[in-house]
């Protein structure tokens, strides 16, 4: 019976060592914090509207939830979701502060939409 168990804790104890073997680890690094340099104009044409072509926003918004992201119309549809009195709480930002349709916007992306919306919206 002893040779027995003493298989049976050394098939454990291998199935346990090849499992913990397999495992991997990864840090995970934060992105790091965005500064504008105060006195920084963001404009729409060249910080936010670029923006909707790169990650392909006109294949679902020139229709969806009645929002229109093609260069044309993209600047009055986003106002329809866009608080300049409280900017991050904006339907515009927190949207695209977190995964939309599997997209993330970067850091550096997410501060210029934010600021942009600080600086009141402009259409320039």
């Amino acid at each position: 019976m002893k040779p027995f168990k003493i298989i049976s804790h050394l098939v454990v104890a291998t199935v346990l060592a090849v499992m913990l073997s397999s495992c991997e680890s990864e840090t995970i690094q934060p992105e790091k914090a965005v500064v504008i340099t105060p006195g920084t104009v963001v404009k729409f044409s060249e910080s936010i509207l670029p923006i909707f072509s790169k990650y392909s926003c006109t294949a679902c918004h020139p229709t969806a939830k009645n929002l229109d992201f093609t260069a044309a119309n993209a600047y009055t549809s986003v106002k329809k979701v866009v608080n300049t009195s409280s900017p991050a709480s904006s339907t515009f930002y927190v949207v695209l502060s977190s995964t939309h349709n599997g997209k993330d916007l970067t850091a550096t992306e997410r501060a210029y939409i934010l600021e942009w919306i600080k600086e009141g919206a402009l259409n320039n």
